[in-house]
């Protein structure tokens, strides 16, 4: 029998322009960035999170949200910063995914827009309006991580930073 796997994918924290000579790849978080991957952090925790690998794109505003949303979370020492993970296509991040070890049973994906959204919307086959800065989704997936595609997963949380704020209030 198969273990469900759950898949977390979330898109970075607002990052700040003021520096408007910096690279994208270099723009760091907002004020108002760091809230959001504060208030991710305590939902986290209240759940209890644990995860048994992190992929993240090693952009500075997707390493700063990392380091912020995942602040004492179990499963952080497992994290791989890949630049493959910037610029790039929901099929790129879905073949990642795939190539994992299938003993690995929550994976958390730290990446960029359009990606996050695109790999949402197939891997769930629901359409989505947006998917914020800040946003946090949770799939189950019933199959083994080479198998991803094979059925669609459950959308179990999808979380903006507005709902976080809301969840703590």
């Amino acid at each position: 029998m198969i273990r469900q796997k759950i898949l977390c994918l979330l898109r970075h924290s607002k990052s700040s322009w003021l520096e408007s000579a910096l690279a994208d790849f270099d723009r760091p978080l907002s004020a108002r960035g760091n809230r959001n991957a504060s208030s991710l952090n305590k939902f986290l925790m209240s759940k209890n999170f644990v995860f048994d690998k992190i992929l993240c794109s090693s952009a500075r505003r997707t390493k700063e949200t990392c380091l912020v949303a995942l602040d004492g979370i179990s499963g952080q020492d497992n994290t791989i910063f890949t630049d493959s993970l910037y610029m790039t296509s929901a099929s790129t991040v879905i073949n990642m995914i795939r190539s994992q070890d299938n003993d690995l049973n929550t994976i958390l994906v730290v990446g960029h827009n359009p990606s996050m959204h695109e790999v949402l919307e197939v891997l769930t086959g629901k359409h989505l309006v947006k998917y914020p800065t800040g946003t946090f989704a949770a799939v189950r997936c019933s199959s083994e991580w080479e198998n991803l595609l094979d059925n669609f997963c459950d959308l179990s949380w999808f979380l903006t930073p507005k709902h976080l704020e809301g969840l703590q209030s």
